[in-house]
């Protein structure tokens, strides 16, 4: 066949609706390949021996840390999703606490990360932060202790009443919504709580690129919010908050200034719902109160009593606040937890975890 003949053939092949049409769908299958593979890139995020879950954004290089919190656009918090849904290594870590301390964002940011791992080291314990950030109760601390069956020696509840009581029944949410409300996580099966970690690191990922390569003028439109940026650590469960301004200010920040009158008794409400959500989580339980401007002795004692539990009260409030008293800084974070040790070390239900490992064990006849 002539080279005329067969390049007659091929351009009357290459003309035809079906083969424009197959090499469309070969070239669009191409470039779909291209960034498929490039989003399956930016949703691992880092090496598969070193990422605690998919999408993963790790502190500085740190794989012990995730990306936890975000406000380019509106508010999102990923521990709930990880938490509830078991992701990655968090609740293993948990499960593997003596000491689980259940609160809201005052837990958080009440605690100095280094002397609980220097108080961990001196009496061979482990201590694990499950707080959780925006609940006004702990409804959805309870859920996920009860749904993975978490059973530390040792509950250490801060039963404040900020924004709504700790032991109320409600899914009380006072500081995310979206997928990211405590209502939303609860409904979601596992496999979408997945989703939603991914896509949201994949999210942030993204902002957090057009945030540093946008001119500013541009970025003020397309991502309104601080973005401030907060990281959780997996084994510990502590709040990573050096890269918030007010909490490091060293010389600046008041000390706390409670405005409450100090004749709050508890009601019967509080103390049988008290009852009824230390029974739930089972075990021992102990009581504490984190100093902020609502800080109420009173009620805690009383509550305490009520359910025969220890509890830590500092004797002092005057420590300093990044936040006009709602939340210690971190000068009032280390202050306080030099306190709060101190109280734990003589704790009847912390000593009978010392005694309790130090007793030998009894050879069978």
């Amino acid at each position: 066949m002539s080279q005329i003949a067969r390049a007659s053939i091929w351009t009357g092949l290459t003309s035809s609706p079906a083969i424009t049409r197959y090499l469309s769908t070969l070239i669009s299958a191409a470039i779909a390949t291209v960034l498929g593979l490039a989003a399956l890139s930016l949703a691992i995020g880092g090496p598969l021996s070193k990422i605690d879950h998919l999408g993963q954004i790790p502190l500085d290089g740190d794989y012990g840390f995730y990306r936890n919190y975000g406000d380019w656009m509106s508010r999102e918090i990923q521990d709930r999703d990880i938490l509830y849904n078991a992701i990655g290594q968090s609740i293993e870590h948990a499960r593997q606490a003596d000491i689980i301390l259940l609160g809201h964002s005052m837990v958080l940011w009440g605690f100095d990360p280094a002397q609980l791992r220097t108080f961990e080291r001196k009496h061979g314990v482990k201590i694990y932060n499950m707080g959780s950030a925006g609940d006004a109760s702990g409804e959805f601390l309870r859920r996920v202790v009860t749904r993975w069956q978490l059973k530390p020696k040792l509950w250490i509840l801060n039963a404040d009443d900020k924004d709504g009581n700790f032991f109320d029944v409600k899914l009380e949410d006072q500081g995310m919504s979206g997928s990211g409300s405590a209502a939303q996580v609860v409904r979601h099966n596992r496999l979408k709580g997945y989703f939603t970690v991914v896509i949201r690191n994949t999210r942030w990922r993204i902002q957090q690129y057009l945030a540093s390569h946008l001119p500013a003028p541009i970025v003020s439109v397309l991502l309104p919010g601080p973005g401030l940026q907060l990281w959780r650590n997996i084994g510990s469960g502590d709040l990573y908050l050096d890269r918030m301004p007010h909490y490091l200010d060293d010389t600046h920040n008041p000390s706390i200034d409670v405005k409450r009158d100090q004749n709050c008794p508890a009601s019967a409400d509080e103390i049988g719902k008290a009852k009824t959500f230390v029974a739930s989580i089972g075990g021992t339980s102990a009581l504490m109160l984190v100093p902020y401007w609502g800080f109420c002795p009173l009620r805690v004692q009383q509550i305490a009593q009520s359910l025969g539990a220890d509890v830590i009260i500092p004797a002092k409030t005057a420590y300093t606040s990044a936040d006009g008293g709602g939340h210690l800084d971190r000068d009032g974070a280390r202050a306080f937890t030099a306190d709060f040790l101190k109280d734990l070390e003589r704790l009847p239900s912390f000593q009978a975890i010392i005694q309790s490992r130090d007793r030998p064990s009894r050879s069978s006849d």
